[in-house]
């Protein structure tokens, strides 16, 4: 029997790989590049390294400014509400006790209410100045690292990933809630606080009164009644945490909800007019009940006066926030 030429070929190549054919498949790890006979992949990593962080550094100098104002005025305006707030809970530790306010007025001679709003004036402009500085400070060395590069080029990949743009818009979204929160809670706790101090000063006939000295609101009826002011700056401080959760969850669901939309309407401005009016007059005929008869508004009628005064400030208030924060999206087409 005559064997074909090609069959032979075929059955000689075999016999010859027969060894070869035995061995078992290699590893993953041994054919991929930078094992055994092949070359490094470092080279092509740090090269496509190399042209992501010039498209970076391109991204950051073509960046809008907008971006690194937004978040600083952010910070700037949770400073200065932060401390706000703390300057109101002293105040009201202050007037919680009437030796605390004897003390005071001995430690501090000459305090009186227009020291302290002057001093807790200062307080938060500068917390304002310093809290922008200080994130303008924190903007710029986000985007140094945004475009950095190490000597590991498979690691400066993946830090490049995020370009500049990306992550100026993620420090702006996560300062817009503490913006919201601490700005608003700090003008809710601070302005319906000092308006009842003064509220409390002329329900006061002492000489001190018309001095405006701490010393004349160290009565019985001023403690009992700054109870009311507190429950309503509690109540106003739990809203402006629920509008800025609101407005924080807004990039998940795209829209506010209604009732946030609904404080956020130019319609508010009117709203808490009438009721800052109304709470004026019935503060004003309070006082001159209290002069005439010595009579002193019952704890529910306080409470009702402190709620309508918080939310007299809120409103306003928080239609300013949303409108700059929306103007703010507009700028950064978030």
């Amino acid at each position: 029997m005559t064997i074909d030429r090609t069959e032979l070929m075929i059955t000689t190549d075999l016999t010859a790989l027969a060894a070869d054919s035995r061995r078992e498949l290699p590893s993953i790890a041994e054919t991929m590049p930078g094992a055994g006979v092949y070359r490094d992949d470092r080279a092509s990593a740090a090269a496509k390294r190399d042209a992501v962080a010039d498209e970076r550094r391109r991204e950051l100098a073509v960046m809008p400014l907008a971006l690194a104002h937004t978040f600083a005025h952010r910070i700037g305006r949770a400073a200065a509400g932060g401390t706000a707030i703390a300057g109101a809970v002293l105040i009201s530790v202050l007037f919680a006790e009437a030796w605390i306010t004897r003390f005071a007025a001995q430690v501090i001679p000459g305090l009186s209410l227009p020291l302290i709003v002057a001093l807790l004036a200062g307080a938060v402009v500068l917390a304002y100045a310093l809290g922008t500085a200080i994130a303008e400070a924190v903007f710029a060395r986000r985007m140094e690292r945004a475009i950095a590069t190490s000597s590991d080029p498979h690691a400066d990949l993946e830090s490049l990933a995020i370009g500049p743009v990306a992550a100026g818009r993620e420090l702006v979204r996560r300062a817009d809630r503490w913006s919201i929160a601490l700005a608003l809670g700090g003008l809710v706790a601070a302005v319906p606080l000092v308006s009842y101090l003064v509220f409390a000063l002329g329900m006061s006939r002492s000489p001190a009164a018309m001095m405006m000295s701490v010393t004349a609101l160290t009565t019985a009826e001023v403690h009992a009644t700054l109870d009311a002011m507190g429950v309503a700056i509690a109540l106003g401080l739990t809203l402006a945490a629920l509008i800025a959760h609101a407005c924080d969850r807004e990039h998940r669901r795209a829209a506010l909800p209604r009732w946030v939309e609904r404080v956020g309407h130019w319609s508010m401005l009117p709203i808490a007019f009438v009721l800052g009016l109304v709470v004026l007059l019935a503060s004003v005929r309070a006082t001159f009940d209290h002069r005439s008869s010595g009579s002193m508004p019952s704890f529910a009628w306080m409470t009702l006066l402190a709620i309508g005064s918080v939310a007299s400030t809120l409103l306003p208030a928080a239609w300013g926030l949303l409108w700059w924060r929306r103007r703010e999206h507009a700028r950064l087409g978030m």
